[in-house]
């Protein structure tokens, strides 16, 4: 609580009325959505006359509208929810490292200490700040990887198969809020987690929950 709170301190300072330039991008985008949500409920957004004389909005790779993203702007105003967002993120951010740590098999106060660096790391933080929301995702990254193992370790059939649909939700999770310029990236780096994992444990039978989960995931999201 003292590290996040420390974090927050720190950071909620930028999201202010000025903000970073690459809001002026994302912001138009996400009230698009509200006003959308407003009018059409859950109905697909495939095109918007907003932007650029009209647009394909749905199909846009960085277009957001089923994420959690849209979801806390459906809320509250502009400013309220990129202040919550960014709090909720850094929450995901440093609990799942925090969990995925454990199932390395380091101490808790080790665990705490990877949780925090990747806290901190400056692709999150400043992505934040200057207005990077599509990227923002990548904090996702250690939560996936922890369902991923929870999917793999030895436990009754139900469990594994909810971990594994836990898992494949937040792969699809990647393409929903927007982050499909750095799918490559994104999975790129859970294939090398998933990989020292493997080194530590000396088993690399988990390679057949990562593809099955990647294989979801982008069955869930392949209208994307």
């Amino acid at each position: 609580i003292f590290i996040i709170f420390i974090h927050q301190t720190i950071f909620q300072k930028f999201f202010t009325d000025n903000l970073g330039h690459d809001y002026e991008h994302f912001i138009p985008y996400l009230i698009f959505g509200k006003i959308w949500f407003q009018n059409n409920f859950l109905a697909i957004p495939w095109f918007t006359p907003s932007f650029c004389c009209g647009l394909p909005y749905f199909a846009d790779p960085q277009s957001m509208f089923y994420s959690i993203n849209q979801l806390v702007f459906l809320i509250f105003d502009p400013i309220q929810a990129l202040k919550i967002l960014f709090f909720i993120l850094s929450l995901i951010s440093f609990l799942g490292m925090f969990l995925f740590s454990k199932k390395l098999g380091f101490s808790k106060y080790t665990a705490l200490l990877c949780a925090s660096l990747f806290l901190f790391n400056g692709f999150f933080i400043y992505r934040a700040i200057i207005g990077h929301l599509a990227y923002l995702s990548y904090v996702f990254i250690p939560l996936f990887c922890f369902f991923l193992v929870k999917s793999f370790e030895k436990q009754n059939l139900k469990s594994r198969i909810i971990n594994l649909i836990f898992s494949s939700l937040i792969f699809a999770n990647f393409f929903h809020s927007g982050s499909g310029p750095i799918i490559l990236i994104i999975t790129v780096s859970i294939f090398c987690t998933i990989l020292l994992y493997c080194i530590i444990k000396n088993n690399f039978k988990i390679f057949y929950n990562f593809f099955l989960s990647l294989f979801l995931g982008s069955l869930i999201s392949l209208s994307k």
